[in-house]
């Protein structure tokens, strides 16, 4: 019996763009606001920021330098989502563009955590380098701390884990902000989980708590997800009391807060608990519990990975009937999972096709104006 720990990102993007009314902008000072707008609303409006700085980028009569700026935002943008192809093509548009140092520093950045997503480790290293380089010469401490982890996230790909402590740690003990040292701690954390060292994964995810706690505005689902780390680190420790007291409490927030995710991860993890104590009673309990939310939530993979925990119960129990009822529930619900993901693939090659138009037209564009003002020089 294995727990739920569901440590990997998934990142999925489906957008579909129409705009209704044209950019209008009164000037290059509006413009800059609105970009400038769009990069504090990255983290909590992504819709606004494309659709600002994409109307921005298509305009001819905004100054390159602007453009350039949009471009990197957009960059930024793409990276976060995760779709790292559009990333790398607008932040190489807004290198062109830019002539300040520090923009080309974002740029950089941007290029270098794109490839560290894409598993192109050397081109990584190039352009982190490079934003290093900047970040450290003109002295912008969100960029040298942003640049760090994500060395420390190549070096976490490449399993050189003492190099990715270096970074981390390095962002941990910073003078940045709490979030950032918040971000560093999970990621020293994880290191040692993989390393297999999980009494230290432990102690790291428990700095994590106290540091979240502490925060002004607390981010109570953050808190739930490391209760649910703990729990997973005590249940692979044998720790089975430890990790039923994490699980709950990751319980009782989701509860509080009506996250269907949380609740569904902790209540399966409960259930493992019991099962792993040769309390099947209660583990079915947990079990149901968690099946009829992942129902009520239409959540097709929570109620596959829940069939299989309740074949593994039934067989624990020679109950082989039910064991066989829930196996032909699991191979209809993985049927369906499997028409969904088809579906999906087919909506991404659209989506991806609705990109790769943009950046014809916007190429297009650029050599059009390139072309008329050679023809004006003549």
């Amino acid at each position: 019996m294995h727990i739920d720990m569901n440590y990997y990102k998934l990142f999925s993007v489906i957008a579909f763009v129409f705009f209704t009314k044209p950019f209008i902008a009164q000037n290059n000072v509006d413009i800059d606001r609105i970009i400038k707008s769009s990069k504090d609303s990255l983290n909590t409006n992504p819709n606004y920021v494309y659709h600002s700085l994409s109307a921005i980028v298509k305009d001819d009569v905004v100054a390159d330098t602007l453009k350039g700026n949009a471009y990197i935002v957009l960059s930024e943008y793409f990276n976060k989502l995760g779709v790292t192809d559009s990333a790398i093509f607008y932040a190489n548009k807004g290198i062109e563009k830019v002539t300040l140092e520090k923009q080309k520093g974002l740029a950089y950045r941007v290029l270098g955590s794109s490839y560290v997503q894409n598993g192109k480790r050397d081109e990584a290293l190039v352009w982190l380098l490079k934003s290093l380089q900047i970040a450290e010469r003109l002295k912008i401490t969100e960029l040298l701390f942003s640049v760090k982890l994500d060395f420390g996230h190549l070096y976490y790909q490449k399993a050189e884990y003492d190099k990715a402590l270096l970074y981390f740690n390095e962002c941990a003990d910073s003078g940045y902000s709490e979030e950032f040292k918040i971000k560093a701690l999970i990621n020293i954390a994880s290191v040692y989980f993989r390393k297999g060292d999980l009494n230290m994964a432990k102690k790291y995810f428990k700095k994590v708590i106290e540091k979240q706690q502490k925060l002004k505005h607390t981010d109570i689902m953050a808190v739930a997800s490391r209760y649910i780390n703990i729990g997973a680190i005590d249940f692979e420790l044998k720790n089975y009391e430890q990790a039923e007291n994490s699980f709950k409490k990751a319980k009782e927030i989701s509860e509080k807060t009506n996250s269907f995710t949380v609740f569904i991860k902790s209540t399966i993890n409960l259930g493992a608990v019991y099962h792993a104590k040769e309390d099947y009673k209660k583990a079915l309990r947990f079990y149901d519990e968690a099946l009829q939310k992942a129902k009520e939530t239409s959540n097709l993979e929570y109620q596959k990975r829940i069939y299989q925990y309740y074949e593994a119960t039934y067989l624990e129990t020679d109950d082989y009937k039910r064991a066989y009822e829930i196996l032909k529930k699991y191979h209809v619900v993985n049927d369906s999972i499997n028409k969904s993901n088809l579906d999906n693939k087919i909506k991404e090659l659209e989506v991806k096709y609705e990109l790769c138009q943009v950046k014809y037209e916007t190429s297009k564009k650029e050599e059009e104006l390139k072309t008329q003002k050679f023809l004006k020089k003549l």
